[in-house]
């Protein structure tokens, strides 16, 4: 434990060295060739790179926008604007007036004739990072390049850059970070430290535990390779009684072919006698039936016979005979008129339950397809009859609108005058829809105080026409109930159907839109909807109000 954590350390430290050097020698070696200006450029270059953009990665390049005049001050940066940073190239903008500074700036650079800009900048533009050239009050710090006897210092506020959202690298606190910085920066890294110190003895821990696993499997291995080695031995032996089996299935084939073959010959000699059999016994047959036919003569014969000495028997009793029938078919005559009577009867009595079952099923349509309260269509019968009109639009290539109605403030009129006037607001409501739609317009309450029309074979402004008409025949109607007087208003959605649309429900979800916009807008108006060329619904306009 105590090695590893050295061993941090001065990983840590050299790194710091690394870096200070590239930081400070190269500057310092140049101060003999580079003039102020361009020593100004070059740690303008090395501050960019120990500093970390919060949206880096979306960055194409570092712009930098220069404020002020400086002699030689451009011509420095673009000798520079070559040198990548992180794979990133630098682009040079210079900035004579302020009001085209935007966001897309990384780096704003402001010359030292332009300081007193400092304070308006640094409020304005929160992405940038600003570099001022001299002295600049600590609030509205972030980089700034001192001059101090012909040497270039830089200084930098780190609480305002880390607010800004920047990554400040430890080599450059390092460098240009003050007492409290440094502090805060050691206490970080020896928090670090400390964590990868129990992170390194949790790893051992670990380590250990996956080594007493892996010998657990190693034992498990050669022990399963024992098993696969006493299986080898069996397999080989269930391969030689496998063999062995095979060879004897293959004679009991051969046997069995054998008998195949026996078993044919024995039904063919049995197909033989079953010939003979069904030959002698159609000549049997043939004998009985002669035998059969000499019978019946015979009897025919005797039954003449008998016949004869019956009619001769039977004159007398003829008389008495023929008034007996003629008791008989005066009674079945009167049973027949009887019976034609009851059927006559019957069949009047299925007439009217069959009209009295025609009524019923007459009600009972009307119970399913309309509304109890208004005698509109309901919403299941509405939306059938709409959709059903919509595949006739698609052949026909006709335009129709739905129209969606909903009753405003319709709960504060059950909640203030109770529900049997509720109800006759919504008959009043359903009343003026009927009397306003043509005869081959739908129109159904879909619940609720919610009402639903399509109009056949109209375009949106001939809809928004009787839309306007709807509300303010509405409005002008006085609904009375006792000594209870009172008027109320719709909020009225209009949308086109359009043929693309799959299902009627697309046109009610569209028009039920502009429905909300109605109501959110006001109530007692007429909203209609469209889709513009990018298929975003928006609203048309007010059209009522």
């Amino acid at each position: 434990m105590k090695h590893t954590r050295l061993i941090l350390r001065v990983i840590i430290l050299a790194n710091l060295f690394v870096i200070n050097c590239l930081l400070i020698f190269p500057a310092n070696s140049q101060e003999a060739e580079l003039n102020l200006t361009e020593t100004k450029v070059h740690y303008t270059i090395e501050v960019v790179k120990q500093i970390r953009w919060p949206d880096e990665q979306s960055l194409p390049h570092f712009v930098i926008g220069i404020v002020g005049h400086e002699r030689g001050l451009v011509e420095a940066f673009e000798q520079r604007k070559l040198t990548r940073v992180r794979g990133k190239a630098f682009q040079i903008e210079r900035i004579d007036d302020l009001s085209i500074l935007s966001d897309r700036y990384s780096i704003i650079y402001i010359a030292r004739n332009k300081r007193s800009l400092n304070k308006q900048i640094f409020s304005q533009f929160n992405k940038a990072l600003i570099i001022v050239d001299g002295r600049v009050g600590s609030q509205e710090q972030l980089i700034n390049l001192v001059t101090d006897r012909d040497r270039v210092k830089i200084k930098l506020n780190r609480e305002n850059i880390s607010q800004r959202g920047f990554f400040i690298s430890a080599n450059l606190l390092d460098f240009a970070g003050t007492r409290e910085d440094l502090s805060d920066e050691l206490k970080h890294r020896d928090s670090r430290l400390k964590e990868l110190v129990a992170e390194v003895g949790e790893k051992e821990k670990e380590l250990g535990v996956l080594d007493q696993k892996l010998k657990e499997s190693t034992r498990l291995l050669d022990f399963e390779k024992q098993k696969l080695s006493k299986n080898n031995l069996l397999l080989e032996e269930n391969q030689a009684q496998l063999t062995q089996l095979e060879k004897e299935i293959k004679d009991s084939v051969e046997e069995i072919k054998k008998n195949e073959q026996d078993i044919a010959n024995q039904k063919k000699l049995m197909a033989q006698r079953l010939q003979e059999v069904r030959e002698k016994e159609s000549e049997v047959a043939m004998l009985q039936s002669n035998i059969d036919l000499n019978q019946q003569v015979l009897v025919q014969q005797q039954v003449r016979i008998t016949k004869q000495k019956k009619t001769i028997e039977s004159r007398d009793e003829t008389i008495v005979e023929q008034q007996g029938w003629m008791k008989v078919i005066l009674f079945v005559s009167l049973v027949f008129f009887i019976m034609i009577y009851f059927l006559l009867k019957t069949n009047r009595l299925r007439r009217k339950a069959n009209n009295e079952l025609k009524q019923l099923n007459s009600k009972l349509y009307e119970l399913a397809t309309t509304d109890g309260l208004t005698n509109l269509y309901n919403r299941r019968y509405f939306f059938e009859a709409a959709q059903k009109e919509l595949l006739r639009e698609k052949r026909t290539h006709s335009h129709s609108v739905l129209m969606m109605i909903d009753i405003d403030h319709f709960k504060n009129v059950n909640d203030t005058y109770g529900h049997p006037l509720g109800d006759q607001v919504i008959r009043v409501v359903a009343d003026i829809l009927k009397a306003s739609m043509r005869e081959y317009d739908i129109v159904g309450r879909l619940g609720g105080e919610e009402y639903a029309m399509m109009l056949m074979d109209c375009d949106i402004n001939q809809a928004t026409e009787i839309a306007v008409r709807l509300c303010k025949r509405v409005s002008e109607r006085e609904i009375a109930s006792d000594s209870i007087s009172l008027r109320v208003t719709v909020s009225i959605g209009l949308s086109p159907v359009n043929i693309e649309d799959t299902d009627i429900e697309q046109s009610i979800v569209r028009a039920d839109k502009a429905l909300y916009k109605a109501k959110s807008s006001g109530r007692n108006r007429v909203v209609t909807f469209s889709d513009d060329i990018n298929h975003e619904p928006v609203i048309e306009k007010f059209v009522y109000k």
